[in-house]
């Protein structure tokens, strides 16, 4: 094959949509990857992440994640693989919580379709959770979740198909040529430049049995995400640190028996992706059944399956794209902070214009690798 005009590093989620996107404007692309993809060493990972439309992240995701809707739709079309699974999205938490205050006045500038529930609405159509007096839900009707595994063999299938190529098994040391960089918590290693503006997360989730699995099947039970007890006072505007927003989060089963949790408070911050990937104690004292019974009922406290996630934070918690200074070869993109898997095709899409030097689809002048 001659020598490829952009080559991709990384192929977890962002750098497999890229690598998709690069090859359906026929750009000679290769893509390139340490690990054997699909793979459990970053984010991209653990059979289920959420799409959603609402965005309390900020009123910039919105334009972002109706793209990449579309996208998803399309990579769904051109490989006939079923990737996305529409469950609806629960956020629960007390009426001034700052995830549902985010997220309901984004979707009323915005116009998007959203339901809030009062605490017996909430407690009478959700049974399966403990509600609170006070607490509240905001409904995201259209939202739903995707196999980060299945997704990314999607997109590189889609890929190759198109005439890119994927070489995996060797990990760069220098970036050269026109590259796009996505190599999630190892990016400050492969940009020395971005590295005092990456930290890394470790984040876990865990498989639980239900007592009564028709109770929490996809139609009857949506994702969800509870708001943490510990608020900052501070507009949600100002941090998306998932450890600080949100207590826990989980999916409906997939198998018929039981359903995924996790616990964004648990997050602490590690020196290097090279983790132990074992639980650690104050991970299982997470899913004492105490703990669980606060929040769910018929889940029980008797972990079947647990899986490390790591998160490439930014300082802000916005995404970094485009870049760094005096690089003009080079598009960087991470610093997904934990909310990125939903919009991967839109960024990978963003990517491939950057790389070829032609106008992205959105302004991604808020994600700028300039504004460190």
């Amino acid at each position: 094959m001659p020598e490829p005009e952009v080559t991709v590093v990384g192929l977890g989620i962002m750098g497999s949509c890229t690598l998709w996107q690069l090859a359906a404007r026929r750009v000679r692309a290769v893509g390139c990857e340490r690990f054997t993809p699909p793979h459990n060493r970053g984010a991209s990972h653990g059979h289920s992440r959420m799409l959603r439309r609402l965005q309390f992240e900020g009123d910039q995701y919105v334009a972002l994640a109706d793209r990449a809707y579309e996208l998803w739709r399309q990579l769904q079309r051109e490989t006939g693989r079923p990737l996305f699974t529409r469950t609806g999205l629960l956020i629960i938490g007390p009426g001034d919580s700052q995830l549902i205050r985010g997220a309901r006045e984004s979707a009323e500038r915005c116009g998007q379709r959203h339901e809030v529930l009062d605490t017996a609405e909430l407690r009478e159509r959700y049974p399966q959770h403990r509600v609170a007096e006070g607490e509240i839900g905001l409904l995201d009707p259209e939202a739903g979740f995707v196999s980060p595994e299945e997704a990314i063999t999607a997109a590189l299938d889609r890929a190759c198909a198109l005439g890119a190529e994927v070489r995996i098994g060797k990990a760069l040391e220098k970036l050269e040529g026109r590259t796009v960089a996505a190599p999630g918590t190892w990016l400050g290693a492969l940009v020395p430049e971005l590295a005092q503006h990456i930290s890394i997360e470790r984040h876990f989730f865990a498989w639980l049995p239900v007592r009564d699995p028709a109770a929490y099947a996809p139609e009857r039970f949506p994702m969800w995400i509870r708001e943490s007890s510990a608020a900052t006072g501070r507009p949600i505007e100002e941090s998306h640190q998932h450890s600080v927003r949100i207590r826990a989060f989980g999916f409906p089963t997939t198998d018929g028996s039981r359903v995924k949790v996790g616990f964004p408070v648990t997050g602490v911050r590690v020196d290097t992706p090279e983790v132990d990937r074992r639980p650690r104690p104050q991970e299982l004292a997470m899913l004492a059944q105490e703990n669980i019974d606060a929040i769910l009922s018929g889940v029980l406290a008797e972990p079947s399956d647990f899986s490390v996630c790591l998160y490439d934070n930014s300082p802000d918690g916005d995404f970094i794209i485009g870049s760094p200074p005096g690089r003009p070869e080079l598009t960087v993109l991470g610093g997904f902070s934990g909310h990125g898997f939903k919009h991967a095709p839109a960024v990978g899409e963003i990517a491939a214009a950057l790389a070829t030097g032609t106008q992205p689809p959105l302004d991604v002048s808020p994600w700028s690798p300039l504004r460190l």
